[in-house]
This record gives structure tokens, sequence and C-alpha cells, in this order.
């Protein structure tokens, strides 16, 4: 993922990131969140949303479909906010989970 982050950050505006590694590293697809309420320098930008996104050979045809539902998470300013502002885990699950 470091090496993949060299070639062009994941990192946007918003605050948030979705970095990944090479696909051929990867035996199971996952996400991780991880959330700080201080932003740290990305690449460009400062965040304090991170998805990190392992996606495997198997679920190569759903990548689209995956990215996307984590990019909503982090394409606007607001949600990001919103999610960082969340306390709880059991709170960032309902958010990602429920509407936002």
């Amino acid at each position: 993922m470091i090496e993949r982050e060299k070639n062009g950050g994941t990192d946007i505006i918003t605050g948030g990131a979705i970095p990944h590694g090479s696909i051929q590293f990867v035996k199971k697809t996952q996400l991780a969140l991880w959330i700080s309420k201080k932003p740290i320098k990305w690449n460009k930008y400062r965040v304090t949303c991170i998805i990190l996104f392992a996606l495997s050979k198997d679920d190569l045809s759903e990548s689209k479909k995956i990215l996307e539902a984590a990019f909503s998470l982090i394409n606007t300013k607001e949600k990001v906010e919103r999610i960082t502002a969340l306390k709880a885990k059991k709170d960032v699950e309902e958010y990602i989970y429920g509407e936002h």
C-alpha cells in the first residue's frame, strides 16, 4: 500500500483517503476504517478518515461497487466531519450501514 501511494495519492480534499495495495498480495477482500480527531498530512491533503481497501482477485468484478460504497463515506467534507465526530464504535457502524 505504501508503494502504491508513492505512485499517486488516494487522499481527497474532503479530508478522506482510500489507500489500497496491489491485488496480487491480497487473499481476502477487506475494508478497514481509521478515524482521527486530529488531521494528519497524507499526501496532498490533511485527512481524518482513512478507508484501507484490500481487494482480492476473487472480488475483482465487484471492485467498482465496493470502491463506490467506500467513497460514498468520504465524498463530501460534511460526511467526513460527521463520521469523525462519532464517538462510539456502534455509532460508526450505524452510520456506515444506515443512511448517510
